[in-house]
């Protein structure tokens, strides 16, 4: 963030107003827009700039937190390593299951949905990937499935709800 903002002025000074009358023609802009003072429209595109940079460095940042997992997809069986904070204690806490799904991969947004049967009691929990409180991600087996959404292992029990594994 503090390189950003030591590029400002740096930016402040490539700015030249006769350019951005040029860009507002070519880019189809209303003309009743053009006629605005060349200060606004400094700050304007000084402004797009700043946030085009912010969203840069954010993106670098998740790309290298979503590749410190490994890569699973539905089926999987993976061991998640969650932080849970009970008043002043921290500790991690373990979740294995299988994979049902992924939704918006490769995005700020991205979740998966882990199923567990315990004592007879299904469980779910959807992860945000890119979630603080996810410490880490172990791929324990890979399984062999032809769905993207393996919701139909909710209907299933015992021997009928098991995945074959990938050789």
């Amino acid at each position: 963030m503090i390189i950003l903002f030591n590029n400002l002025n740096n930016k402040l000074n490539k700015i030249k107003s006769n350019s951005f009358i040029f860009f507002l023609v070519v880019h189809g802009f209303p003309k009743r827009l053009l006629y605005l003072q060349s200060d606004f429209w400094n700050r304007y595109f000084l402004a797009i700039e700043i946030m085009n940079d912010i969203i840069k460095s954010l993106e670098a940042e998740n790309s290298e937190r979503r590749n410190s997992f490994p890569t699973f997809k539905a089926g999987d069986t993976v061991n998640v390593h969650v932080k849970i904070t009970e008043g002043n204690k921290e500790r991690i806490q373990q979740f294995q299951g299988t994979v049902i799904q992924r939704r918006h991969p490769n995005t700020n947004g991205e979740t998966f949905t882990v199923r567990k049967v315990s004592n007879g009691i299904g469980i779910e929990r959807i992860f945000p990937l890119l979630s603080p409180s996810i410490e880490k991600v172990e791929l324990v087996r890979q399984g062999k499935v032809r769905r993207a959404r393996l919701y139909y292992l909710r209907g299933r029990q015992g021997k009928a709800a098991r995945i074959k594994e990938k050789l």
